[in-house]
């Protein structure tokens, strides 16, 4: 794999697998988002580490939804 002269990682391509991705790849799901995945399967606490979690939530949604979330680390 080659990457971009002075790539700053803006895209992604560095990164190791979103655990959503991972997760859906391993039960299987297909046809949903991974937010969406992990939101209905109560894991969102997972999106935290992950690197490309800016791009998929803000501040605010992100913190009212893991404060209902159950099971929570």
């Amino acid at each position: 794999m080659s990457y971009c002269i002075n790539c700053d990682n803006k895209h992604g391509c560095k990164s190791g697998t979103p655990p959503c991705i991972a997760e859906m790849a391993k039960h299987g799901a297909a046809g949903v988002s991974g937010k969406r995945y992990l939101m209905d399967a109560g894991r969102i606490w997972r999106c935290r580490a992950c690197v490309f979690f800016r791009s998929c939530w803000n501040t605010e949604e992100y913190g009212g939804l893991s404060r209902k979330a159950k099971g929570s680390p």
